[in-house]
C-alpha cells in the first residue's frame, strides 16, 4: 500500500511540472479526442451503411488527406496577423460546425463526398496546426516525452469513454428509445459532437500563447533552413502517413464489418482505448531520449507481428490480435515520433517567429504518405472484394514502420 501511495505521489509531482497552459492545452485535446467517436468512428460507417461502397468512404478520406496540408499553409498565412491561440479556437469552432453541415445536407451529402472530405480537412488542419504549435511552445525536449505519454494516455481514456457512448447514442437511445430512423440517430450523434468541440474552444480562451505573430513564407522550406537531418524527418512523416491514412477509416470499418451493430463497434473502441491508454502511460515513463531507438524497435516488431497475424488470420479473433498489437506498436512509434521530430526544429535555423514552417514541411510529407496509402486502398477496391482489399493492404502497411525505424535511428545518431 505504501508503495501505491509512494507511486502515486511521484506521478503527482512530476505531473505539476507541466505549465498551467500545457494543462489546458491536455484538456482541449482530451475534449476533442472525446468528441472524435461522436463524429470521426461513426462518420465513416455511415458513409459506408449510406453508400454500400469501400471506394466512397475511401475517396471522402482521400480529399481529406488533401485538404489538410493545403488547410495547413493558409492557416500558416493567418497567423501573420492572429495569434495561436486565437487560431487554434478557430479549428476547433470549424470542426464543431462541420457536423452541422453534414446534418443540413442530410442524403446530398453521400453526392458531395469530395467537396465534403475536403472542408473536413481544411477544418481539421486548423486545429492540428495550432495544437501541435502550442505543444511545442509549451514544453521542452525534456518533458515532451512526458507530457506526450498523459496527452496519449488522457485522450485514450476519454476514448474508452466515448466510443461506447456514441454507439448506444445512435443504436440504444436514438433507433430504439426515440423510434429514430438509423441516418437521423447518426445525426444525434453528429449533433453531440459539435457540442463538444464548441465547449473546447471555450476553454482554449483561458489559454495564454505567445503574443507575436508568425512570420510564414514558402521560400523559408528548402533544406538549408532546417537541420541537417530533416530528410529523415521528412521520411519519418510518409512512412507514418502511409498506415494513418488507412487506419484513419478502417478500424470503424472492419469492426462494423465482424460485430454489425454500432453499440459493439462503440466498445470495440472502447477496449483499444484502454490498450493505448496503458501503452501510452508507461511508455511515456521510460521513452527517454536515449531510449527512442529501443522503443520503436519494440514497436515495430509488435505492429508487424499484428498486421501479419490479421492478413493471414481474417478473423474476429484475428482482428482481435491485431488491432492489440497494432494500437500497441503505433502507441510505441507514436511515443518517438513526436518528441525527435520537435527536437529537430530545435536544431533547425529558422527564426523563433518561423517555426511554424516546420510544421507545414511535417504536414506535407505526412499527407503525401496518407494519400500514398489511401490510393492504393482505393486501386486495391478495384479488383478485390472486402476480405482480399483488407488482408493485402494490412500486410502491406505492415513493413511501413521498417521505414520510420531507419529514419529514426538516423535522427538519433549523433
Amino acid at each position: 500500500m505504501n508503495r501505491i501511495i509512494a507511486r502515486i505521489k511521484r506521478e503527482v509531482s512530476i505531473f505539476k511540472q507541466l505549465s498551467r497552459e500545457s494543462k489546458l492545452l491536455l484538456l482541449c485535446s482530451g475534449l476533442f479526442w472525446f468528441a472524435g467517436p461522436f463524429i470521426s468512428l461513426f462518420l465513416n460507417i455511415y458513409l459506408w451503411r449510406e453508400a454500400n461502397s469501400l471506394e466512397a468512404v475511401a475517396i471522402f478520406n482521400l480529399f481529406r488527406f488533401i485538404g489538410l496540408p493545403i488547410g495547413f499553409i493558409i492557416n500558416g498565412f493567418l497567423l501573420r496577423r492572429l495569434t495561436n491561440k486565437t487560431a487554434f479556437q478557430l479549428g476547433l469552432l470549424f470542426q464543431g460546425v462541420f457536423p452541422f453541415v453534414l446534418i443540413l445536407l442530410q442524403e446530398r451529402a453521400l453526392h458531395l463526398l469530395a467537396p465534403l472530405g475536403l472542408v473536413n480537412g481544411l477544418s481539421a488542419a486548423f486545429y492540428w496546426a495550432n495544437m501541435n504549435l502550442l505543444i511545442y511552445d509549451l514544453t521542452f525536449d525534456e518533458i515532451r516525452g512526458y507530457y506526450t505519454g498523459i496527452d496519449i494516455a488522457l485522450s485514450s481514456t476519454l476514448w474508452i469513454i466515448a466510443p461506447p457512448l456514441a454507439g448506444f447514442v445512435i443504436e440504444t437511445f436514438g433507433q430504439n428509445r426515440l423510434q429514430l430512423s438509423i441516418r437521423h440517430s447518426y445525426y444525434l450523434s453528429f449533433l453531440i459532437a459539435g457540442l463538444i468541440f464548441f465547449v473546447a474552444a471555450v476553454i482554449a480562451e483561458k489559454i495564454i500563447s505567445q503574443k507575436e505573430k508568425l512570420d510564414f513564407s514558402f521560400k523559408d522550406f528548402s533544406f538549408k533552413n532546417k537541420s541537417k537531418k530533416w530528410a529523415s524527418v521528412r521520411l519519418l512523416n510518409v512512412a507514418s502517413g502511409f498506415y494513418w491514412g488507412i487506419f484513419a477509416f478502417s478500424f470503424g470499418l472492419l469492426a462494423f464489418k465482424f460485430f454489425g451493430r454500432e453499440l459493439e463497434v462503440g466498445w470495440f473502441n472502447g477496449l483499444m482505448g484502454v490498450v493505448c491508454a496503458l501503452a501510452g502511460y508507461f511508455v511515456g515513463r521510460y521513452a527517454k531520449p536515449e531510449r527512442r531507438v529501443l522503443v520503436t524497435i519494440l514497436g515495430v516488431i509488435v505492429f508487424f507481428l499484428g498486421s501479419l497475424f490479421f492478413g493471414v488470420n481474417f478473423s474476429l479473433f484475428g482482428f482481435y490480435t491485431y488491432s492489440i498489437l497494432v494500437t500497441i506498436g503505433d502507441t510505441f512509434l507514436w511515443m518517438v515520433h513526436a518528441p525527435i521530430e520537435m527536437k529537430e526544429m530545435d536544431r533547425g535555423y529558422l527564426p523563433e517567429n518561423k517555426r511554424y514552417n516546420y510544421w507545414v514541411d511535417i504536414e506535407i510529407f505526412l499527407n503525401i504518405g496518407r494519400i500514398l496509402g489511401v490510393s492504393a486502398f482505393i486501386l486495391l477496391t478495384n479488383f478485390f472484394a472486402f476480405e482480399a482489399v483488407y488482408r493485402l493492404i494490412i500486410i502491406i502497411i505492415g513493413f511501413a514502420p521498417f521505414i520510420s525505424l531507419r529514419a529514426i535511428k538516423n535522427l538519433v545518431s549523433t
